[in-house]
């Protein structure tokens, strides 16, 4: 069997998907059309149309620093040769999986595969099919209502496109609002871990202060500067903190920094209790903190995982309970190591993308999107949530969400920006 894997690598999560059925030793192509910033494996395919678009692939990423004249004049050069892929993917390949809504040459790949009787599997990672009103990558709280009517409608067409015609759908449960069809919630899948050590890395018994990584692809998102205030709070109060910061660097300085760090802070305002860099880290029995109102909302439809996940109100006394109790950081850094070494490990999640493939996976996967019902997304203060979710219905109606066959999130969604909105006027006229 030979599966195509691309067109993207989120997070490594492709390239160690690719390592997982090559351990099984199912025969796999990968492609990515962009070199990913932070250095993750690039696809290694030999053969003259795999070097070009490996080539293309590095000029592309280079260009991403440059004006975007640059990366579209690469963007386009790439467009012959993609269309031989699709040819050979069609000839020579006998699945297909397909990442944060890429696509080998067009919108049309969907369809001309599944004509072709190709099974094909598509993998959402969160932005790409969350709410943009409820994304802090996508909107802000200064947003215009038009921008995020424009990215809503996107987002749904490329949802619905994707349902129309793939063979099964993997996407993370709790930015899941807008899907329709059931899909498989990435956390039942899990997400494919390399395994770092044979064994979690000693913690305790050395002296000195805790070493506390942060290491924020999109400091914005990530809520850099509430993470750095609360570690402020903390050194001030006497706790013993090295506290290490990293950004826009490759995933191997990352890694690197693990080996030495006791603990992780990873995001302020997440509905990712172990994305990418945590389960890196659990990798090498590096516990994580996590913060985000999915953390306590059984409607975020979220299977439990090995972090410390609490809301943002939480997460100051959440490191606070690591440091003072050095036997629960090394407790959970050990659960977290056996849970991606075992749960997540690349071929046990290849294996059920596998089953996927092959029309064998149980049914009880399966997840109803109409039974999410939470409302507050990801990278954006519950406030500014509030703000763009009115700011969307005052300008162009209820019907403007996105949700109107799960009328129980569109009523908390509802609910949420006429609270924060009344909350706001208490406040004023306290103030007054």
């Amino acid at each position: 069997m030979r599966v195509f894997i691309g067109t993207v690598d989120i997070a490594g999560y492709q390239s160690s998907l690719a390592e997982g059925f090559a351990e099984l030793g199912v025969d796999v192509v990968r492609v990515a059309y962009v070199r990913h910033p932070f250095g993750y494996v690039p696809p290694d395919r030999p053969g003259w149309m795999f070097r070009l678009i490996g080539y293309t692939a590095a000029r592309r990423g280079a260009a991403a620093t440059r004006g975007s004249a640059s990366r579209h004049a690469w963007r386009v050069a790439q467009f012959p040769i993609r269309a031989i892929l699709l040819a050979w993917v069609i000839l020579r390949c006998d699945a297909v999986l397909l990442g944060y809504g890429s696509r080998v040459f067009s919108r049309f790949d969907l369809p001309l595969l599944r004509l072709c009787r190709k099974p094909v599997v598509c993998s959402f990672h969160g932005s790409d099919s969350r709410p943009p009103y409820i994304d802090g990558f996508l909107s802000r709280p200064d947003a215009r209502a038009n921008h995020v009517l424009r990215q809503t409608k996107r987002t749904i067409r490329r949802i619905r496109w994707h349902e129309r015609f793939a063979t099964a759908i993997v996407s993370h449960a709790p930015s899941s609002q807008l899907h329709r069809r059931p899909f498989v919630p990435s956390f039942v899948m899990g997400s494919p871990t390399r395994q770092i050590a044979n064994e979690p890395v000693p913690r305790m018994g050395e002296p000195g202060p805790v070493r506390i990584l942060h290491a924020p692809s999109n400091p914005d998102l990530k809520g850099t500067e509430v993470i750095r205030a609360t570690i402020d709070r903390l050194v001030a109060r006497g706790h013993k903190i090295d506290f290490i910061e990293i950004r826009g660097r490759p995933n191997s300085d990352v890694i690197a920094a693990l080996w030495s760090s006791d603990l992780v802070v990873d995001q302020v305002y997440s509905d990712q209790p172990l994305a990418s860099f945590a389960a890196e880290a659990a990798s090498l029995g590096v516990p994580t903190v996590v913060s985000g109102y999915a953390a306590d909302d059984p409607d975020a439809k979220l299977t439990p995982v090995p972090s410390l996940f609490v809301r943002p109100e939480q997460l100051e006394d959440a490191i606070v309970e690591l440091l003072e109790h050095p036997e629960e950081r090394v407790a959970l850094g050990r659960r977290a190591y056996e849970f991606v070494t075992h749960e997540w490990h690349p071929r046990e999640v290849a294996q059920r993308y596998l089953a996927l493939l092959n029309g064998t996976a149980s049914p009880e996967w399966l997840l109803d999107p109409r039974t999410i019902t939470y409302p507050l997304g990801c990278g954006l203060h519950r406030e500014a949530a509030a703000k763009v979710i009115r700011d969307l219905i005052a300008h162009y109606g209820i019907g403007a969400l996105g949700v109107e066959d799960n009328p129980e999130l569109e009523q908390r969604l509802i609910d949420i920006a006429v609270s924060t909105q009344k909350s706001a006027a208490v406040s004023a006229s306290t103030a007054l």
